[in-house]
């Protein structure tokens, strides 16, 4: 800020008097002008701070001997993943090409001259020679040519055959041709993005790159739908077919809903490029530049968007016919690509086709069958909470001393740190935070938070599934149909949309009684939820091999945090209280997590250093956790990557960070993924499983969701003791352990009393 009302030209001529700021201060006093003696004497610190501010240091530690500097190859699989998240398409081709040549030429060195060494710009050129004139400075590069940058190809730029069918004799003609082949690529357009509701507005497929068909529905010459649908019907139901396209759940749910269900192999490049770049994108536009260096026809292009945006039912039909066409095509050669990968990474390969393949058909019908709500009861719990939060409206306002939006982050955080003068914890660009943390630290020091959080909670439980669950159900089946995402969770695991089912919080009694609103949407049905108990931690048992954790799962009766807590606190197994135990409890599964003492003390509301102490007791009496625990750091820090049981990879950044935070959230996420993605493996194959037998025995009992460790089934009341032995079965037996694998299972009209 330097010193008010000094602005640059008399802070110049001052100094070109004085000769620095130091002698202008000393003779501020003797300044004739009064404002400008007063302001340099009252706010000389300022001034001084001020210069020390702006003043370059140079004495910074700095540790190294810039000669060693010599410029290597890149870390190929880590530049890759990074430009992948960053969405950095142009340099991540160009390094793969770089890549590419290397592999080709092992003794290509590592400082090629890039871009700076063929500048055209005269101070560039001059610098670039002067730098390869200095000892040890063979160029000025990163390692590798990022080149001129091209943009990708267009469908104007690459030859293509994409015809259009007009009539019932075309398309005879085109069904002649797909029937005998082993790989079609498949893709429906539709004039809505819910697969359940969409109309049909063609198909388009592909059995070669850079060639593929469309098929209006109805068709010019006035074939209807059901006629089309009919003549495709051979095709994909044949067994020996392998489907391949991008996000095929939708397609196969547009299929579903008119009768037609495929039943052999699926390839879903979506899904591939999942499992071999979890933490990627893998919508079509992006598979397309990342592997094809290729652009497709965007979807704006035909029906615009916002206000002006058409259906695709009105897009005339040479339009749609080439993005249509182009759909199929581009999948088609993703499909070439992306196998090509897999083929270089059995356990992938094998993951895919074993778990994630499979499952799309699976979640396919699960979302079809969606899950009966009744809405007298949501209509009830939506009273309770309305006359619940004007109660604690009245609290909130009684608090405050006053009315305010309790809703407004401005008004709330001038009530508590003006008013109420409470210490401020987090300062954001428009204030002082009140989140839910800066509150939760606050409720010991007054009632007010408290409330405020109260207030939120019942509030978004409302407003988020309570009142908003009755306008999801869908008018044609009455049910409430998730979207189950397969390509999210960089863990494996699902995850659920439109609306989350996985995400109803459970844990207040508010909260579960939305799960009472969930029932058998049939007379003489019954809900049945089925649970792995404690499955993480079975799971840590088998692949640290703890003698010790292995005995107890082993041993019938003996109870995990009962024993834990027993050698924690060191009292014998019966005499450990409620309180020991969750604690227990709570330590168990925060290793998991690789939780820190700091994070364990905020748990369980006690000093670090005991929590310290608790951690460290625990690996005494589990020492080859811990081994385990260090030796995935040392695998994840080697490979950059962790695996599960299956082989799913994650791949784990900033494990060599500088920065110890995001060095630690690295350990922390390389630690618990092996266990958590086998977890999201396991329950898979269960699922999986499962429903093939429930196909295959021709059982009226459907699946329909999955939230984490659980699976929830609708079940006629004559099949269920049949149904519970099936599914006990089937999930204890997905992936063996050397531990026992215990489900529990209950049933129930409704949801929360199944559970």
């Amino acid at each position: 800020p330097g010193v008010p009302g000094i602005g640059e030209k008399t802070a110049t001529k001052l100094i070109q008097e004085h000769g620095s700021i130091e002698a202008v201060l000393d003779a501020a006093p003797t300044f004739k002008q009064a404002k400008l003696r007063q302001n340099l004497i009252e706010f000389r610190d300022q001034a001084m701070l001020s210069k020390r501010l702006v003043t370059i240091d140079q004495a910074a530690p700095v540790a190294l001997d810039w000669h060693t500097l010599t410029i290597s190859h890149p870390n190929w699989d880590a530049l890759d993943r990074l430009f992948g998240e960053l969405e950095f398409r142009g340099f991540r081709r160009r390094l793969q090409e770089r890549r590419d040549l290397v592999a080709a030429n092992p003794n290509t060195p590592p400082h090629t001259a890039g871009r700076a060494a063929k500048s055209t710009d005269p101070l560039v050129a001059t610098t670039t020679q002067a730098m390869l004139a200095q000892p040890g400075m063979d160029s000025p590069d990163l390692g590798f040519d990022f080149g001129p940058y091209t943009e990708t190809k267009t469908i104007a730029e690459v030859e293509h055959t994409y015809t259009t069918v007009h009539t019932a004799a075309e398309l005879a003609e085109l069904i002649g041709q797909l029937y005998g082949i082993k790989l079609l690529s498949f893709d429906t357009e539709t004039d809505s993005l819910d697969p359940l509701t969409a109309g049909l507005v063609g198909l388009s497929v592909s059995t070669q790159p850079h060639t593929a068909a469309y098929v209006p529905v109805p068709l010019p010459d006035g074939t209807d739908e059901a006629a089309i649908l009919d003549a495709f019907r051979p095709i994909l139901t044949d067994p020996a077919l392998t489907l391949c396209g991008q996000n095929l759940k939708f397609d196969l749910e547009v299929l579903g809903v008119r009768g037609i269900e495929p039943v052999g192999p699926l390839f879903d490049t979506m899904v591939a490029d999942y499992t071999l770049r979890p933490e990627g994108v893998h919508n079509m536009d992006a598979l397309a530049n990342d592997h094809l260096k290729y652009k497709p026809i965007p979807i704006i292009d035909l029906i615009g968007k916002g206000k002006a945006q058409i259906s695709m039912r009105d897009v005339p039909l040479e339009q749609i016919a080439e993005y249509a066409a182009e759909d199929a095509d581009v999948a088609l050669q993703l499909h070439d690509a992306l196998k090509a990968e897999l083929d270089q990474i059995d356990r992938l390969k094998l993951l895919c086709e074993r778990v994630e393949f499979p499952l799309v058909p699976v979640l396919t019908r699960m979302e079809m069958h969606g899950i009966a709500v009744d809405t007298s009861i949501l209509g009830d719990i939506s009273a309770t909470l309305e006359s619940q939060l004007v109660e604690i409206e009245r609290e909130t306002y009684e608090a405050a001393g006053e009315t305010f939006s309790i809703n407004s982050p401005k008004q709330l955080s001038v009530i508590l740190f003006e008013k109420l003068k409470l210490p401020t914890r987090k300062k954001t660009a428009t204030g002082y935070s009140t989140d839910q943390q800066v509150l939760e630290d606050l409720s010991s020091r007054h009632p007010l938070p408290r409330l405020v959080l109260q207030y939120r909670q019942l509030s978004k439980l409302k407003s988020t599934y309570v009142d908003a669950l009755p306008t999801l159900i869908n008018p044609r089946t009455g049910r409430v149909h998730t979207s189950f995402n397969q390509t999210v969770a960089a863990t494996g695991r699902l995850s659920s949309s439109a609306p989350n089912l996985q995400n109803i919080p459970v844990r207040t009694e508010q909260g579960r009684e939305i799960r009472r609103a969930f029932v058998a949407g049939e007379p003489g049905w019954t809900l049945l939820a089925a649970d792995y108990s404690q499955i993480e931690l079975r799971i840590l048992a088998h692949v640290s091999k703890d003698a010790e954790l292995v005995r107890i799962f082993n041993t019938p009766g003996e109870d995990i945090h009962t024993s834990t807590a027993s050698r924690l606190f060191n009292v014998a197994p019966e005499d450990v209280d409620r309180e020991q135990r969750r604690a227990a409890k709570t330590i168990n599964f925060a290793v998991l997590y690789g939780i820190s003492p700091f994070g364990l003390a905020a748990r369980l509301g006690i000093v670090q250093s005991e929590a310290k102490a608790l951690i460290e007791a625990y690996f005494k009496q589990f020492p080859e956790v811990g081994r385990y625990f260090g030796r995935v750091l040392d695998e994840a820090r080697q490979q950059g990557y962790v695996e599960t049981l299956l082989g799913r990879r994650r791949y784990i950044g900033d494990l060599h960070a500088r920065n110890a935070a995001s060095r630690s959230f690295a350990e922390r996420t390389a630690q618990n993924m092996p266990i958590q993605g086998t977890n999201a493996d396991m329950i898979k194959l269960a699922m999986i499983a499962i429903d093939r037998r429930l196909r295959e025995e021709k059982f009226s009992a459907r699946m329909l969701l999955q939230v984490h460790d659980e699976l929830l089934f609708e079940v006629p009341e004559a099949e269920v003791e049949r149904v519970r032995t099936l599914v006990i079965e089937e999930m204890r037996d997905a992936l063996p352990l050397d531990v026992p694998i215990v489900i529990e299972v209950g049933t129930a009209p409704n949801w929360l009393d199944a559970h």
